[in-house]
C-alpha cells in the first residue's frame, strides 16, 4: 500500500505514517497481541459505497491523456485527476483496492469469530471520499463501504 505516494514533491499526507504506526506497535510489543489478517483486493461487488462510473474512474488513474491519447503513467509520475491535494500514481488503483479489501477481510474475520474486533492500517486511508468523488487524499471510502458491507 505504500506504493501510493507523491513522488515529485512533499505532500502533507504520506504513507510513512502507516510504517510509523506499525513500528510503534512493534516497539511497544503490542504487535504480539494482534492477529494479522491477510488482505487482498476488494471484489468489485463489495464496493457498495461507490458508483460503477466512479470505480472505473479510479481504475483509469494508471493512465493520463496526452494530446487526446491515453498513455500509461510512468514510474514515479504523479497526476492530480480529482483535486490538487489528492494525488495519484500508477500504483494508486491497486493500493486503493487493497486498502478497501483489507477492511472487508477484517469484517469477515470478526463475523466468522476468528477475531473479536479489528483495527485496519490501510493506505490510502479512504475516509474522506464520497460515492462518486475522491476527496481529502482518499479514493474509496473504506469506512462507509465497510459499514454497508457489514
Amino acid at each position: 500500500m505504500i506504493l501510493h505516494w507523491n513522488h515529485k514533491e512533499f505532500h502533507v499526507e504520506r504513507p510513512e505514517w502507516i510504517m510509523a504506526l506499525y513500528f510503534q506497535l512493534t516497539e511497544t510489543w503490542l504487535i504480539e497481541k494482534l492477529t494479522k489478517i491477510e488482505v487482498k483486493e476488494i471484489a468489485e461487488e463489495n464496493l457498495l459505497a461507490h458508483s460503477k462510473l466512479f470505480i472505473n474512474k479510479v481504475n483509469d488513474l494508471v493512465n493520463k491523456r496526452v494530446k487526446g491519447d491515453i498513455v500509461p503513467l510512468e514510474k514515479g509520475e504523479n497526476t492530480h485527476t480529482f483535486t490538487q491535494d489528492t494525488y495519484e500514481n500508477k500504483w494508486t488503483p491497486y493500493c486503493a483496492w487493497l486498502a478497501a479489501g483489507g477492511v472487508i477481510e477484517v469484517i469477515d474475520a470478526v463475523y466468522s469469530g476468528f477475531i473479536q474486533n479489528g483495527f485496519c492500517i490501510v493506505w490510502p486511508p479512504g475516509h474522506h471520499s464520497h460515492g462518486s468523488m475522491a476527496s481529502g487524499f482518499c479514493f474509496f471510502n473504506n469506512v462507509a463501504n465497510g459499514a454497508k458491507y457489514a
